[in-house]
């Protein structure tokens, strides 16, 4: 085997007419945790060849302080069932059912997925390591996102007389069940049920193995907010989102996703050195995100920068405000639902002020994969073809009227303009439509992407190392397909299939390694051309089939370098150089324009980033019982070079500005500095593990619009242009974490708990945050003047605890140890 080397989410939110109450568009949600579920902390099967470390401890302390491994964002990382890639949420699933995986981090995983961060390679249709039937029960117990869970694992073997037999079918299950809220977060909760079959037949030339997975997620969801709104109410996990309804707590943010997944795959020996491999996953996603929306209406989201004492020039108001922020009066600090419902009512035509929306996306997902493998002497040989079909549905569903009876299907943006007040219908197929609940409106579309890619890869293996070399080229078109027909762009400007956008990504990776008795050394390389996100090539991609110009790939270059050091069950050693440089991004905003004084679509093109550093990992046995993990990251992080930046209306897609944006030498948000240490001791079934860690040089994500020379001329002096171009810094962290478990074994039958408390210094710090793209136009005596608006920021949790109870029983064959 060859020698592997070591932003937020954002969604719309609808805003009123008068754009002084336009604060913003986007919000900013708790990052989403990948989690193996498991009675054991680490459920991967780390290749030893790799001489990587199992990290996990690490990973989930350092999760909840913004921690980014090797500073790339996490849709680096990459699953591959063979031959094909799979989502985080089908590779939650496979871990959840106890699916073996081999790890590879950093660019040495480029041979396979062409990812510069990981690739976790899962070994669906291999040989399984368990030799009995077993059978894994598991509660928890934590206060973060959910209150408890519960979860069965299972497997069945093939067995005669009590022993394992080769050939037949394995099969194992899983399902767990989240339910409760958040104990630290009001208005946050989870309730989630995962489940997954997994099935395998081996025998002496057919390998064949079937999953099916399924996840089911309501969640009640957390946005960021300013460092006013935390400071006035003392609170670091204040959350604008919920609000009091006739008493009780009701968030306006709630996700709910339902996702199946069935995968397959298939080997064939054609002869003792080649093998046929065909691999499948079809999968479905429905998921919906709701937040309020208002009409013609001032917006209630109560952390509007007009709604905060720091917008009061009158000194009596600022009083005033400031004393309903510091009493933490609800009705002014969260959402006033009984006061929208009475709005509602008043109005004399039944037509509601505010509503809540849901935003829905329907995905279909479809990935095959046909390859054939093949060992000549100390050469192995794999080459194939993959299909990728990939469609998103995309709409807006009324979900509640708040006591109104309905909305008319308009675009209720444009009713004051001057210019565009005539024309607007969201579809004019139903001008003019009543919209209740439950009825679609706004904006209905799909997105669809088809991909054909052709592959191989070659590894030449020699006594004291190996080289491996991979290359792709795929051929990806890009298509729109609009359901309404908005005023604004008529006929084929809106309705029915757009132009396709044809890319050429490609890729090419190649890796060395060398070993000399406990000494090991090697290299990897990897270039690749990827195309723009499929709703990055369109203006407006809601109700605007325009095509951006000059659509191009994005380049990336990524090298490492890697030295290992081991001694057998003492000592593993490795120091890793990493750079990855990327040329030619582009990026797809829209937000409403101060200075234009209307809504715009901003293409951000020619973005160049670099990412370098150093990376110390050692994993050390003290002695039987004591073991120790350290690592640490330095690296810097910077975009290189200023973006072009290109403003169009999004009333009419008319140019209005070109303008250049000085982002060249902002950092790109991820921390520069990274230290984990812990040491665990291990004896008669007891675990004690205690674990401290530091995170430095954090900043708040840049914005791109704020450092445009459009905005920067328009200051009115240095001072001004100075706070434009500044970037935040986040304070650094530092946390310690401790657990304690123990299992106790009684013949077939084991029982366990687990016990963890994670910051136990109960450190609360910011956890990140982002520039908004906003300004704000201020009134001073000698003149206007524009600030930048405040920074959206989350902070980290306080001291958590968690619990969990295990069972786990087996059927042992005879002759097992």
């Amino acid at each position: 085997m060859i020698f592997m080397l070591g932003c937020s989410v954002q969604y719309s939110v609808a805003q009123d007419v008068d754009y002084d109450y336009r604060a913003y568009k986007y919000y900013d949600d708790e990052p989403a945790l990948l989690l193996p579920i498991a009675d054991t902390l680490h459920t991967q099967v780390i290749s030893a060849a790799a001489f990587a470390i199992r990290d996990w401890d690490m990973r989930r302390a350092l999760s909840l302080a913004g921690y980014r491994e090797r500073g790339e964002r996490s849709d680096e990382e990459s699953y591959l069932l063979g031959e094909i890639s799979v989502g985080r949420s089908v590779a939650h699933n496979l871990l959840s059912l106890g699916v073996a995986s081999e790890k590879i981090s950093g660019v040495g995983g480029s041979l396979y997925s062409g990812s510069t961060l990981s690739t976790t390679k899962f070994l669906v249709g291999r040989e399984r390591h368990w030799r009995s039937e077993e059978h894994r029960i598991r509660a928890e117990f934590s206060g973060r996102s959910y209150v408890g869970g519960v979860s069965h694992r299972a497997t069945w073997l093939p067995m005669s007389n009590g022993v394992r037999v080769d050939g037949g079918w394995v099969i194992g299950h899983n399902l767990r069940f989240r339910t409760g809220r958040d104990l630290y977060v009001e208005g946050v909760y989870t309730n989630s049920v995962d489940c997954g079959v997994e099935a395998s037949y081996f025998n002496r030339r057919h390998s064949l193995s079937v999953a099916a997975t399924l996840t089911c997620n309501d969640r009640g969801l957390r946005q960021s907010s300013t460092e006013e709104a935390f400071s006035l109410l003392n609170n670091n996990l204040y959350n604008p989102s919920w609000g009091l309804q006739h008493g009780k707590v009701r968030n306006s943010r709630v996700s709910n996703n339902i996702r199946p997944d069935i995968i397959a795959l298939w080997d064939y020996r054609l002869t003792s050195a080649t093998t046929l491999h065909l691999a499948t996953n079809i999968g479905f996603e429905w998921q919906g995100v709701t937040s309020l929306t208002w009409f013609d209406a001032v917006t209630p989201m109560p952390d509007n920068y007009r709604y905060m004492p720091s917008y009061y020039s009158d000194d009596s108001q600022q009083v005033e405000v400031t004393e309903a922020w510091v009493n933490n009066d609800t009705r002014f600090t969260q959402i006033d639902w009984d006061g929208l419902y009475h709005t509602n009512m008043l109005q004399m035509d039944g037509h509601s002020r505010y509503a809540v929306v849901r935003r829905c996306e329907n995905l279909s997902h479809v990935a095959l994969a046909a390859s054939i493998s093949s060992r000549l002497a100390s050469v192995d040989i794999v080459g194939g073809v993959k299909f990728y079909y990939d469609g998103v549905r995309s709409f807006q569903v009324m979900d509640d009227l708040l006591g109104g009876s309905h909305i008319i299907d308009k675009d209720y943006y444009l009713i004051n303009d001057a210019t565009y007040s005539n024309n607007l219908q969201n579809n004019l197929l139903t001008p003019n439509r009543r919209v209740v609940e439950g009825d679609r409106f706004g904006y209905d579309y799909r997105i669809s992407s088809l991909s054909a890619m052709l592959f191989a890869r070659a590894s030449w293996r020699y006594k004291s190392g190996g080289v491996g070399i991979s290359v792709s080229t795929s051929t990806e078109g890009v298509r729109r397909r609009g359901f309404y027909e908005k005023e604004l762009f008529s006929g084929a400007g809106s309705l029915g299939r757009s132009s396709t956008i044809k890319m050429l990504p490609y890729h090419i990776a190649a890796s060395w390694e060398h070993g000399i008795y406990n000494h090991h050394v090697g290299a990897s390389f990897m270039v690749r051309g990827s195309a723009p996100e499929s709703e990055d090539m369109f203006l407006q991609s809601e109700y605007n089939n325009r095509i951006v110009n000059d659509l191009s790939l994005a380049h990336t270059i990524a090298v490492e370098s890697n030295y290992s050091y081991l001694i057998t069950n003492k000592l593993l050693l490795s120091a890793t150089l990493f750079a990855s440089y990327s040329a030619d991004g582009c990026d797809m905003l829209h937000y409403f324009d101060d200075l234009s004084s209307e809504y715009v679509d901003c293409v951000v093109s020619g973005v160049d980033r670099f990412t370098g550093g150093v990376e110390v990992k050692a994993s050390i046995e003290w002695s039987r019982y004591l073991s120790s993990l350290f690592m640490a990251t330095a690296l810097a992080s910077r975009y290189t070079d200023s973006a072009r930046v290109l403003l169009y209306s999004d009333a009419s897609n008319a140019h209005l500005a070109t303008t250049i944006s000085n982002i060249e030498g902002c950092r790109t948000g991820t921390p520069e500095i990274s230290v984990y240490g812990d040491i665990s001791f291990r004896h008669s079934g007891w675990m004690a593990q205690i674990a401290g860690y530091y995170v430095g040089g954090r900043h708040a994500t840049p914005s791109y619009v704020r450092r445009t020379e459009r905005v920067l001329n328009s200051t009115s002096s240095a001072l001004q242009r100075e706070e434009f171009m500044f970037q935040q810094r986040f304070d650094d962290i530092f946390g310690i974490d401790i657990s304690l478990s123990k299992w106790f074994n009684f013949n077939d039958i084991s029982f366990g708990f687990q016990f963890s408390i994670h910051n136990l210094l109960g450190q609360s710090s910011v956890s990140g945050g982002f520039e908004q793209n906003r300004v704000q136009r201020l009134s001073v005596p000698n003149g206007g003047a524009l600030q930048p608006f405040a920074n959206r920021i989350t902070y980290g949790y306080p001291r958590l605890y968690s619990f969990s109870i295990s069972l786990r029983f087996a059927n042992r064959g005879k002759g097992e140890n």
